[in-house]
């Protein structure tokens, strides 16, 4: 993937509960602090092309340079979170680019042989989408979308876990 589409950046986990699994990775891993997102409905959001009405939570924390990314879908809207979910497979999901060149980037995937999962748009103009690999079942990539705001967003957060004394460990962020 690096070959293809740059630095892994972030490491992401479906969760059946959000509050607990920021917990977990808080109180047994030292991993902090989240910035929460409770309830975040997508501007767009497709799943295997059709649309989707998902509404998710997600929290964003920092390990090192590796973002942490856990997400709860609180609805049975198709996507590949409840698909996982509906196996019996929460824990380790997808992991993470990010690029200014989103375009280019899907057209990559694209001819490498990935097909679009899913996809949409956050914060208005923040897109992303996951590819499925076809050879590797398993395997989720995703591929997001950074823009000036959501890259100084990243690195404000990436800087409280580098400063992190233990205190405010869960931040919510509503938007």
């Amino acid at each position: 993937m690096s070959r293809i589409l740059g630095v892994m950046r972030r490491l992401s986990w479906v969760v059946p509960d959000i509050e607990d699994a920021m917990q977990h990775w808080i109180r047994r891993l030292g991993v902090g602090p989240f910035f929460h997102v409770p309830h975040l409905k997508p501007d767009s959001f497709q799943f295997e092309g059709k649309n989707s009405a998902v509404d998710l939570s997600i929290a964003l924390a920092y390990s090192g340079p590796v973002q942490i990314e856990l997400i709860q879908q609180h609805n049975t809207a198709p996507s590949m979170y409840q698909t996982a979910l509906s196996a019996g497979h929460s824990g380790p999901h997808h992991v993470g680019f990010f690029s200014t060149e989103f375009d280019a980037m899907t057209q990559k995937m694209l001819l490498s042989g990935h097909g679009i999962g899913q996809s949409g748009r956050v914060l208005g103009d923040c897109r992303f989408a996951h590819f499925a690999t076809r050879n590797q079942p398993g395997i989720i990539v995703e591929l997001i979308e950074l823009d000036d705001a959501l890259a100084a967003a990243f690195d404000a957060f990436k800087t409280a876990a580098s400063d992190w004394d233990g205190s405010e460990p869960v931040r919510d962020l509503p938007l």
